[in-house]
């Protein structure tokens, strides 16, 4: 009777380990999702001109410091607000970048512009 005491306790603890494991791997997995997500978000605002952001309507420092402030404490925060700017406001700021020269396939005398 002692024997399988012990047993059923060992298993009791074995199974409580692995349980107390399984839960801090999945947080790591929802951190590391957490961070690259936000650093796509951050990189494609930095490189984004800031009067594309001023022309659709929205503020880069803002979306920059919102996104790093609540990806690091808040987690799915974080991960919302740069959901929201990959797939939303990224794109109107896309739309209002203004194109640097003529399309590609085509030069300055097709396009009407002036020389440079």
């Amino acid at each position: 009777m002692v024997a399988n005491h012990t047993v059923l306790a060992s298993l009791d603890v074995v199974i409580e380990r692995s349980a107390s494991g399984r839960p801090w791997a999945t947080l790591l997995v929802f951190w590391v999702i957490v961070l690259v997500v936000a650093v796509w978000a951050i990189v494609d605002a930095a490189r984004r001109p800031r009067g594309a952001f001023v022309a659709a309507g929205s503020s880069k420092e803002l979306w920059i410091t919102l996104i790093a402030v609540f990806a690091v404490a808040g987690g799915i925060v974080g991960l919302i607000l740069s959901i929201v700017y990959l797939s939303v406001t990224r794109r109107f700021v896309r739309a209002a970048e203004v194109p640097l020269g003529p399309p590609p396939g085509s030069s300055y005398l097709d396009s009407g512009l002036p020389p440079v």
